[in-house]
């Protein structure tokens, strides 16, 4: 393997790293009555974090199989808004995320939901 494909491995696997230590930081940080599908929710809602961040320009089947867990783990108006805020809280902490691909994630994924914050302004009190 050439230097430079190594070199372009390891800093591949070093921003899936800071992802996963975010993860977890935001996992333990956020609480409320729905602490254990928040966790559950941001850990499927992992998959997409390298598209929606744009670091990987293919949206994954894992992804969408994450947006489907997420939807369904949305089943009344408080669980919706308190699954949105968990997963907006996971973005701010990654702090860029691609506004257009996090939009398109639903449509994409054929799950149709309005859990996903699509910006990291998005507000999750407005959901019904």
């Amino acid at each position: 393997m050439g230097h430079q494909k190594q070199y372009n491995l390891f800093f591949f696997a070093a921003e899936i790293g800071i992802v996963l230590v975010l993860l977890a930081a935001v996992v333990v940080t956020v609480k409320g009555e729905t602490h254990t599908e928040c966790g559950v929710a941001q850990t499927a809602f992992g998959m997409c974090v390298p598209y929606v961040m744009g670091q990987d320009p293919h949206l994954s089947a894992q992804c969408c199989q994450g947006v489907q867990s997420v939807r369904s783990l949305a089943t009344t108006p408080q669980s919706h808004k308190a699954i949105c805020q968990c997963l907006r809280l996971l973005m701010l902490s990654l702090g860029n995320i691609d506004s257009a691909r996090a939009a398109a994630l639903s449509s994409q994924c054929g799950a149709s939901t309005s859990v996903i914050p699509t910006t990291l302004s998005f507000d999750c009190t407005k959901l019904a």
